[in-house]
């Protein structure tokens, strides 16, 4: 949905059955000439001025997103769902800004990440018992949770519930659920955890105590979770975005920044052929600048105006 350095932010809507890009916009906290003029105390040129925000780089987010949302409704193409990550904030400000329910779907690829954040996180209390191979077998266990309960809500809240109570041989949840991903209710006699210390359960009562209230946490956004709403396509257009105006060099004070993100919706869109079409459509102005150039290269000169 976002990508944003210091200076810059990008916003985009893609089509969950499309893929392409819907609608998109810029904020940009800086511009070269304006900074120029006021530094020298001179009145600032004509120019193509793309300063467009003066809060924080983070409120640039909910702020474009509720701006896009708009836009799509404007133009007959109302948001009815959003994914993304949990940010309260973005789909607080899209509510308040249309008249239509949006609903919001969490990102799968999103929801991981925070699970194993939080994972890392509870490591600093527990660091005799939650090794990284365990944390390793809990996000695996929340993956096949998510992936095989794709549009049911209570069967990932049951499964989910069962993950915990699993790795400490506890199966009543796992028959709950009708998980398939337990061994141990294929051949209760011989099971074994392959990925668990030395495959046996876990013993610390207050380590169970504290990832069962983490996937509660979870539990509770099921209905969020279940449909496995995707950002991909999003990320996919902030690489490409990233290529084109990379972190290490800074467009974001004129206007080729906004060209460059152009350039990569258009990648986006119709493939590396938006190059040609672009070359098409302004044919004319080429022709003329390679002319000019040319010209001016072989020692002539134009009238002014030319």
């Amino acid at each position: 949905m976002f990508y944003f350095l210091l200076f810059t932010g990008v916003g985009s809507l893609i089509g969950l059955r499309s893929g392409k890009v819907l609608a998109y916009n810029t904020r940009t906290k800086r511009c070269a000439t304006c900074e120029a003029a006021s530094r020298n105390g001179y009145p600032s040129r004509k120019h193509d001025c793309r300063l467009n925000w003066t809060g924080s780089s983070k409120a640039m987010e909910p702020d474009v997103t509720a701006e896009l949302a708009v836009y799509a409704s404007e133009h007959g193409a109302p948001v009815a769902v959003l994914v993304g990550d949990d940010d309260s904030c973005t789909i607080k400000k899209v509510r308040e800004s249309v008249s239509h329910d949006v609903i919001k779907w969490s990102d799968t690829v999103h929801a991981k990440r925070s699970f194993a954040t939080s994972l890392y996180a509870l490591q600093k209390n527990h660091k005799g018992s939650l090794s990284g191979k365990v944390i390793n077998y809990l996000l695996t266990c929340f993956g096949y949770a998510l992936s095989q309960n794709k549009g049911n809500v209570q069967g990932l809240q049951k499964n989910l519930r069962a993950i915990v109570a699993h790795a400490f041989g506890k199966h009543d949840n796992c028959r709950m659920a009708s998980a398939s991903w337990c061994g141990f209710l294929q051949d209760p006699h011989t099971y074994k955890h392959k990925s668990l210390p030395h495959g046996k359960d876990l013993q610390d009562e207050k380590l169970q105590k504290d990832l069962s209230t983490l996937v509660e946490i979870f539990v509770k956004n099921a209905d969020k979770l279940a449909p496995l709403g995707s950002s991909q396509a999003n990320e996919s257009l902030n690489n490409s975005v990233g290529s084109k105006a990379p972190k290490i060099r800074h467009y974001g004070a004129s206007e080729s920044n906004d060209y460059r993100v152009a350039c990569a919706v258009g990648q986006k869109n119709i493939g590396y052929s938006y190059v040609s079409e672009v070359c098409y459509n302004y044919r004319e102005f080429f022709f003329t600048l390679i002319f000019v150039r040319s010209t001016m290269q072989s020692g002539f000169r134009f009238f002014p105006g030319f």
